[in-house]
């Protein structure tokens, strides 16, 4: 029976496997912590392993090993665990292994939980900031401007919470939030987005009213909505503190958000809709 060689920094071990199984599954079936934070779809780097023999006895890399290959521009001797199938004896040297990399992955776990460090959903992303604020902000006070950012935020997320979403981050006068966690049907994540931009535009002007009261003008409010692939996941600082974030090329918008204008009847406010998918 074909044998795995495990070169680890304080020891060396054998296990033996059925052919064709990939490095991966060789390695939990025996009990091995082996890192694999996209649930072995091939997604992410974390199960990536140093073939130090025998590398002629794996299979070629899948498509979804060789895209992230070529993103890396990594040798032939550094292969996905999860990808990589095995024909015959082998000697690996795992990348993921020590204190420092098990934590960040999997803070507080012994052992590795798939989708710990991240999972892939389809969701709608909402970006929204004010037009012009800089200026406003750099000829006021900053007790006044934190006055009037703090209701423009109770305003903008009232919308968004009312409508099963989740504010995923505060940039300045920017901000971003996801719908709907936990929802499968494109359809309703779409909708509930264009409800909340929609809420958000009345309260933009409600909040208009009180900033020409107050300081004598009105602001644009600019909104971006974008449906598509994203990781969501923990986003975690030194001291341990996680914040629930989503990454991807849908969240990366905020440059498309004032594209175009339109007059909608709460002021003039820039809006930008971008979709993948069937989100009907």
């Amino acid at each position: 029976m074909p044998r795995i060689t495990y070169h680890e920094p304080d020891r060396e071990f054998i296990c033996e496997h059925e052919a064709n199984g990939t490095i991966l599954e060789v390695s939990l079936a025996h009990g091995i912590a082996h890192y694999h934070a996209c649930d072995a779809k091939g997604r992410c780097t974390t199960c990536r392993v140093l073939v130090v023999a025998g590398h002629e006895n794996l299979r070629h890399r899948t498509a979804a090993e060789s895209r992230v290959a070529r993103q890396r521009r990594w040798p032939d001797e550094i292969r996905l665990a999860c990808q990589a199938r095995l024909t015959g004896d082998v000697a690996v040297r795992r990348l993921v292994v020590d204190d420092v990399d098990a934590e960040l992955i999997y803070p507080g776990c012994a052992s590795p939980q798939p989708g710990c460090d991240g999972h892939e959903a389809s969701l709608a992303v909402m970006f929204c900031d004010i037009g012009d604020f800089t200026t406003f902000a750099a000829g006021h006070l900053p007790h006044d401007v934190v006055h009037l950012v703090n209701r423009y935020y109770q305003a903008i997320g009232e919308a968004v919470l009312w409508n099963h979403g989740y504010i995923d981050k505060y940039m300045g006068d920017g901000i971003m939030a996801l719908f709907s966690l936990g929802e499968r049907d494109a359809r309703r994540c779409c909708r509930a987005a264009i409800r909340a931009g929609l809420q958000a535009m009345a309260r933009m002007a409600e909040l208009n009213h009180y900033a020409e009261r107050q300081f004598g003008r009105r602001f644009d409010l600019r909104i971006g909505l974008h449906y598509g692939p994203v990781v969501v996941g923990h986003v975690r600082s030194y001291v341990s503190a996680a914040t629930k974030s989503g990454l991807q090329d849908t969240s990366g918008m905020r440059s498309i958000t004032p594209s175009f204008q339109e007059d909608t009847g709460y002021g003039r406010t820039a809006c930008r809709c971008r979709f993948e998918g069937q989100a009907g």
